[in-house]
């Protein structure tokens, strides 16, 4: 059972205008014909709530950041819809600080790219690093993320080489906080435009390295995909960073690049990767949702799945406490290649072997990676698995068994209130009126290792870095 325990009114956007292919695409999905014809003229389209209905992947026109904002131990949130709008909230709801550009555009930047908020300069002060407008332009922004203030900023690295008609998926982005110089804690910042272009830059904005997909070793499958992930291979206590199919150095230096495995050829490019100890010991393993594959450090292949068709999301976590190390699940959202096929949830040992393989129903709100997160929801200390039906969020054990469900649809799962159990980040719907919840197991927690109550949070890497990918 589960009950409600924040709520934040979130504002509807009820009306975008979006790139010719993204119209034709968007209104052929939606049976939306106005768009679908301005997209085969090759003009923009705009889509009206009041006038269209509900347009798929609305929920892409926001995205939500939890992190301590004012200093008070309490985990907060702020409401991002890319350039357009920024707010953030309290964590009883009040508004802290709100801030909208009527002159920027949800072309600017995709709405559902993720930026962080954290400390990245050391002052004390968590800080904003996301995109607004300055002078007509847009730029890559430092903002104090207490009062919403505009510390620095620099032209936006390498928005001037977008296409003149985009593609959705070119005008999504990432900002992940990293350690590339070793500190104590991360001071530097990776941009990536997806499938594009990979950025490192100081806490000052410079820009230290850019690689350029013509500049990666070529593949047929597209080396760069979506949002990367950062961590200390080797131990120097810098981070490598693994981009989608190739890992790299703290300075840019192309360590190795993912050969032409049968599921990359197919999908086009790794969706989710991860750089995760599956073992106590050992190096680090990278995974990644395509194909399943798991390589060595060294960027050999150690297992993988071959047949997937669209390994949409991978999570790694302690599913099970009969089974050595961390597990690995996977979201293979096959329904985005294979109209009418169902999607799967698919759970692994860290040697690959299938421990479970259940058929969801992705709901039409959903897409691959949003609605699928891990975490402990009921204090045994291990992982159960969360993931969006049509009608509600499904909760599942270690093996693959539905033990609990939540109304509404998953966005994140963060612990935030309480004990030391995880919370679900859902929405109630989107519509005009609808709400962010956070909803936390209200059963009581017999684990003396997890029920004490936690007086002071801090902001976690798992949730300045957070991404649907």
């Amino acid at each position: 059972m589960s009950k409600t325990v924040l709520s934040y009114p979130i504002p509807f956007i009820d009306r975008v205008t979006i790139t010719p292919n993204w119209a034709k695409w968007l209104g052929g999905m939606g049976h939306i014909q106005p768009l679908v014809e301005a997209g085969l003229r090759g003009d923009w389209g705009t889509w009206d709530y009041a006038e269209h209905g509900p347009l798929p992947w609305m929920e892409f026109f926001y995205d939500w950041r939890f992190a301590d904002l004012t200093g008070d131990g309490q985990i907060d949130m702020m409401l991002t819809n890319g350039s357009v709008r920024q707010i953030a909230y309290r964590q009883d709801g009040s508004v802290l600080w709100r801030y909208e550009d009527p002159t920027a555009s949800f072309v600017d930047v995709r709405m559902d790219s993720n930026f962080p908020i954290l400390d990245i300069d050391g002052d004390g002060v968590p800080e904003f690093i996301g995109p607004r407008r300055v002078n007509g332009a847009l730029h890559l922004c430092v903002i104090n993320a207490r009062t919403g203030e505009l510390r620095r900023s620099i032209p936006f690295p390498d928005r001037a080489g977008m296409p003149e008609k985009p593609l959705g998926g070119h005008l999504r982005c990432s900002v992940t906080a990293i350690n590339a110089t070793g500190q104590a804690t991360p001071r530097d910042l990776l941009l990536f435009w997806d499938y594009r272009s990979l950025t490192l830059l100081d806490n000052q904005l410079n820009i230290r390295w850019n690689r350029q997909l013509g500049d990666m070793p070529q593949r047929q499958h597209r080396v760069f995909g979506h949002t990367p992930h950062a961590a200390d291979i080797d131990g120097d206590g810098c981070d490598e960073i693994l981009a989608s199919s190739c890992l790299l150095d703290k300075g840019g230096r192309v360590l190795w690049v993912a050969p032409d495995h049968p599921a990359l050829v197919q999908d086009g490019h790794a969706d989710s990767v991860q750089i995760v100890r599956l073992r106590e010991e050992g190096r680090p393993n990278m995974v990644m949702s395509t194909g399943a594959y798991c390589f060595s450090a060294e960027g050999e292949l150690l297992w993988g799945r071959d047949e997937l068709k669209h390994g949409q999301a991978q999570r790694v976590g302690k599913l099970r406490a009969d089974l050595p190390g961390k597990q690995v699940v996977l979201y293979e959202g096959i329904s985005r290649v294979i109209a009418g096929e169902p999607d799967r949830v698919l759970a692994l040992t860290n040697e690959g072997e299938l421990l479970w393989d259940l058929i969801v129903t992705q709901p039409n709100m959903q897409e691959g990676g949003h609605g699928f997160w891990l975490g402990d929801w009921d204090g045994d200390g291990l992982d159960e698995v969360f993931v969006n039906d049509p009608d509600k969020v499904l909760i599942l054990n270690g093996h693959g068994q539905v033990v609990d469900t939540i109304p509404g649809h998953l966005v994140y799962v963060f612990d935030l209130v309480g004990d030391a159990r995880v919370e679900a980040v859902i929405v109630d719907d989107i519509k005009p009126g609808f709400s962010l919840k956070v909803v936390t197991n209200d059963q009581p927690n017999p684990n003396p290792l997890t029920n004490r109550p936690i007086a002071r949070r801090a902001t976690t890497e798992a949730m300045y870095n957070c991404t649907r990918y």
